[in-house]
């Protein structure tokens, strides 16, 4: 899985921290800040004592014994909950250790595995997305008519009810400010605790929790010395009627500050968690939490699903990255009911997430034409309360937001949450038969969309009195597809709950997913459900409709669900990535290690996380079967060096006939450096050879090639400090030495991230391309024949800066290489006319590939017409900034050249992209034959720290052999490009794609064998297709 750090969601810029002397690695691992974590948590499996695996793993169990004990009295089953332990330090190596070498006894403890990670926040007023807010005005008088509660509408359900003190709202936050004079009144007090006198009372695991318990420091005390959830607080059940302040959405119900973040806003998923549960323990009705992860955490999800089970409905914030909040977490838990920030004129706040997670939009702040002009800041809108022992108090970017003395002005959807729960805390008190699940969907009632459903703002902007117009409402509940949803050609399985207490019509339509007000068709009614609610139906698609992205509606009578279906044809399909081991995965080398025929995968991995600091990662070997199916063989094969790769560069570097491995490791304290691993021919790899450097020795990228012509392979390495690029000579025993000073390869400034040798004028020496991200641009060295190089980047015309890697291909077919160098600077050499000079051409990557930016490329052959073809990942752009967001895109751009030779990108990134976007990704992409199938698959390195994950993505575009066209590979295939081969027969363009094997672009004799061994022995390889 990849886990993201936890934020709040407040306007907020999120601060890494790292040092300095990392800052390169941090940054490009961790754009999205996932680096500090504070242990793991481990999930066991039935049967596994929790306690005596506790001890000798230095852990905790994440339910204490006297909450464990609680729950079971009052017949509260926490199920898988309480087989997770929290393990921090001496037991994280352990487990680590354990799982890289595929212990037994690791697979028979452990079914699920998470880092305990750790958010944290930093102020920088000056960035669009801060932490602080704003009313119309700055003056009191205006504050009890601040727009949240002017366009939630609570005054008109107050003529409804104002709430109940028999209702509980749980701020899972900062801590609560509990003597503030707006909500003192409103503090919940637990009722069996005697104050101070050391004793749990209640039996709930927890010893004198008189108004709450603090997670962070494991107390009693839950005061905020932050702010935030004193903020959150006010805006769910600020006192009305009392002549001070304001008044929150829900009045009259009661709070109990849940504390899980420290003062200074650290806290982990296991905190977060363990509030979760203790606020189960008090049957407390809502949650809110303003607070979130970029990614996914399943303990999360489980814990959410756990709530509502248990009767709590969950509101949370859906986060302020102008990003798709399904990728965001709990945000994107698909039971929890999720909030947008909507600015004064109802229209989504830019920082809001968006997309089908969220359920309602809420106010949240944000720039808008209803606002007074003149007002300082004016993007901080919403006022609540300040605590008293707030760091807004003293913090100089934070002051100009208080108003007297005891509020504050503050924007994001930490805001509009709490506004949301506010209204699910008087819907719990209108409709207390209402179950959690059935209190959601009231408030989905309550969006202005009538039924219909958008991607910015769900079922729409919140109103509270329509949010009570109905105490009859149903749990309605899509489950599959899920809220990345997978592309379907012929059919597509719906799968939910309805509880329904009355026939009533089960309704399921569909719409165009780009056209808001077309009429919905429907799909089925009265489907079959059983008994316990649950459901699947499979529909198959009617002839003529068109493929694309469409909203389906499940409704029975007020209550609905959304969710996107896709349609359209499945040209990859993603591999189950359980197979590979969970790592640090950035990079790959996929070859037949063993020698058995079949393609094997090597996996370099960039870094790991031991407590809080980056460590160097071991690598992992899979040895595959043929068929597409891997086994982790680490141990036995792989000698336990460990470092931080960003490149494997294959190769048979002392030429005897087996493919070895050059190592390439950023320059980062306690990592190996660089170094050789040599294959017995039977894919077992030990160090040898070696490395000698002469000056600075960092490295990001690589190539290899025969330099100085001698018969073997040599090194480039991609400088990634000031000491500039590298050249490394091979004496044909996997010796290097470093040419670099005496080849004149020593030049160019700045950091240097990818390396290709490429003969770019034709004259049979290898040439050097590197790129960077500096402005400088990159840097093309030209070989003079006599092992010394010249700086000849002015034959590269403008120089604009690139995105790291590059990718070489020759794209117009005039036999001379061009490169992609990122950011849509794609470079041709002007070939015959002037060899080795190039003219830059700018790719527009939006129309082209399908994202803004992409920000890992390849060129490949991946439709295998001949033509070379650019795929990778990457993201769109925040509007009206240059930050970019939902990072894991597919992007891909075909080339069809016409018959004058002009050739052109086609987008296809919604033909071949399986699903919209896969969780966040490196910057690293790479294209191979993974299952020897002899067309080119995509590998996408997913790397959350020590989580993430190598993700395949199988190229079914065509069956390569398949002649015939009948989904399989057999000896008729063989038999008739053999008749090709011999000129007895013409093949089609079609059928020469799938008959031409071994990329040559001819059909030949050694085609129709290799198409006869391949039906003879499906788990035989086919040549592997060449990229750059």
């Amino acid at each position: 899985m990849y886990y993201g750090r936890l934020k709040l969601f407040i306007v907020l810029s999120f601060f890494l921290i790292a040092a300095t002397a990392h800052g390169a690695i941090y940054s490009i691992l961790e754009s999205n800040g996932k680096v500090p974590a504070d242990g793991l948590l481990v999930e066991l499996k039935s049967g596994v004592d929790v306690q005596s695996f506790s001890r000798n793993f230095n852990g905790r169990p994440l339910i204490s014994n006297g909450l464990k004990n609680y729950f079971y009295k009052k017949g509260i089953k926490p199920g898988r909950l309480e087989r997770i332990v929290v393990v921090k330090g001496r037991g994280e190596k352990l487990l680590q250790d354990l799982r890289v070498n595929e212990s037994e006894e690791y697979k028979a403890l452990i079914s699920h595995v998470e880092p305990n990670l750790i958010l944290t926040t930093q102020y920088l007023p000056n960035d669009t997305f801060l932490n602080q807010s704003t009313i119309f005005t700055d003056g009191m008088a205006d504050a009890y008519s601040s727009f949240n509660m002017n366009l939630t509408g609570p005054s008109g359900a107050w003529e409804i009810t104002q709430g109940s003190p028999g209702v509980l709202v749980a701020v899972v936050d900062t801590g609560v400010d509990k003597t503030h004079p707006d909500l003192s009144m409103n503090i919940w007090t637990n009722s069996g605790e005697i104050p101070g006198n050391g004793i749990d009372d209640d039996g709930n695991g927890f010893v004198d929790d008189v108004s709450g318990w603090d997670f962070a420091t494991r107390d009693n005390n839950s005061d905020d010395d932050n702010g935030h959830g004193t903020h959150v607080a006010g805006l769910i059940a600020a006192k009305d009627n009392n002549t001070i302040g304001i008044a929150g959405g829900c009045p009259s119900c009661r709070v109990v500050g849940v504390k899980v973040l420290s003062g200074l806003g650290f806290g982990t998923i296991a905190g977060i968690v363990e509030g979760i549960l203790y606020t189960v323990s008090l049957q407390a009705d809502v949650i809110n939490m303003s607070l979130g992860a970029s990614g996914y955490s399943k303990v999360l999800e489980d814990t959410v699903n756990f709530a509502f089970d248990n009767d709590v409905v969950v509101v949370v914030a859906a986060g302020n990255s102008s990003d798709l909040a399904a990728f965001y977490s709990p945000a994107g838990v698909r039971r929890a009911v999720t909030i947008a920030a909507a600015a004064p004129n109802k229209v989504n706040a830019s920082f809001s997430n968006y997309g089908l997670a969220i359920d309602i939009a809420a106010p949240g702040g944000g720039l808008s034409p209803n606002l007074l002009p003149g007002l300082r800041d004016p993007i901080y809108n919403v006022i609540s309360l300040l605590a008293a022992n707030a760091r807004y108090r003293t913090d100089p970017r934070t002051m100009p937001w208080i108003i007297g003395t005891d509020y504050i002005r503050l924007a994001g959807t930490s805001m509009a949450s709490p506004n949301a729960a506010g209204v699910a805390g008087l819907v719990r008190s209108q409709f207390p038969m209402l179950n959690a699940d059935q209190a959601a969907a009231a408030m989905k009632l309550g969006g202005e969309h009538n039924f219909n459903f958008e991607l910015s703002q769900g079922h729409g902007h919140l109103d509270a009195a329509k949010a009570m117009s109905d105490g009859s409402l149903y749990d309605v509940r899509i489950t599959r597809p899920t809220l990345i949803p997978m592309k379907n050609d012929k059919k597509v399985t719906f799968e939910g709950f309805i509880m329904v207490n009355s026939p009533t019509l089960v309704t399921l339509s569909y719409r165009p997913l780009s056209d808001f007000s077309a009429p919905f068709t429907v799909i089925a009614q009265n489907f079959p459900i059983n008994a316990d609610g649950a459901f699947s139906y499979t529909w198959t698609f009617p002839p003529g409709l068109s493929d694309g992205d469409y909203i389906f509606r499940l409704q029975a009578g007020n209550s609905t669900d959304f969710g996107v279906f896709r349609k359209g044809p499945v040209f990859f399909t993603e591999t189950d990535p359980s197979q590979f081991t969970p790592g640090s995965a950035y990079t790959s080398a996929v070859f037949d290690v063993d020698g058995d025929g079949d393609r094997d995968i090597i996996q370099g991995n960039i870094a790991n996380i031991v407590g809080s600091s980056l460590a160097p990662a071991q690598n992992n070997i899979y040895i595959g079967d043929g068929l597409g199916n891997f086994s982790d063989r680490t141990l036995g094969l792989l000698p336990d060096l460990r470092g931080f790769t960003t490149s494997l560069l294959t190769g048979d570097f002392n030429k005897d006939g087996s493919i070895d491995l050059f190592v390439v490791n950023f320059n980062l304290s306690g990592g190996v450096p660089h170094f050789v691993l040599l294959n017995d021919r039977h894919g077992k790899f030990t160090r040898g050879g070696s490395i000698t450097f002469e000056g600075a020795m960092c490295g990001f990228d690589g190539d290899i090639g025969d330099v100085d012509k001698d018969g073997d392979l040599d090194v480039i390495l991609a400088g990634s400090c000031s000491g500039g690029n590298i050249l490394l000579l091979n004496d044909g025993q996997a010796h290097f030495v470093d040419a670099t000073a005496r080849a004149g390869f020593n030049v160019g400034s700045g950091m240097y991230y990818g390396g290709k040798l490429v003969d770019v004028d034709n004259d049979n020496d290898l040439d050097a391309i590197f790129n960077t991200t500096g402005s400088g641009g990159a840097l093309l060295l030209i070989n003079n024949g006599n092992l010394t190089f010249r700086d000849a980047s002015n034959q590269l015309g403008i120089r604009d800066r690139g995105y790291m890697l590059l990718t070489v291909a020759d794209i117009n077919k005039d036999g001379y290489h061009d490169f992609y160098a990122g950011r849509g600077l794609l470079y041709i050499n002007q070939g015959r006319a002037n060899p080795g000079w190039f003219t830059l051409n700018r790719v527009d990557e939006k129309s082209a590939f399908g994202v803004d930016l992409l920000m890992s490329y390849q060129f490949g052959d991946i439709d295998r017409d001949g033509d070379s073809d650019l795929v990778g990942f990457g993201g769109d752009l925040m509007p009206g900034t240059t930050t970019i967001s939902g990072r894991g895109k597919f992007g891909a751009g075909v080339t069809e050249i016409d018959d004058a030779g002009v050739w052109r990108f086609v987008n296809k990134s919604f033909e071949y992209a399986p699903k919209e976007r896969t969780f966040d990704t490196t910057d690293h992409v790479g294209l191979a034959d993974a299952d020897g199938d002899g067309d080119l698959d995509v590998m996408v390195y997913v790397n959350s720290i020590g989580e993430g994950y190598l993700q395949i993505y199988y190229n079914q575009i065509l069956i390569t052999g398949d002649v015939t066209n009948d989904a399989r590979v057999t000896v008729i295939d063989a038999l008739k490009v053999a008749r090709a081969a011999s000129g007895l027969i013409r093949l089609t363009a079609e059928e020469f794609k799938r008959g031409d094997v071994d990329y040559n672009n001819r059909i030949t004799i050694v085609d129709a064998q290799w198409i006869a061994k391949k039906a003879a022995n499906p788990a035989l390889a086919f040549p592997a297709p060449l990229v750059r």
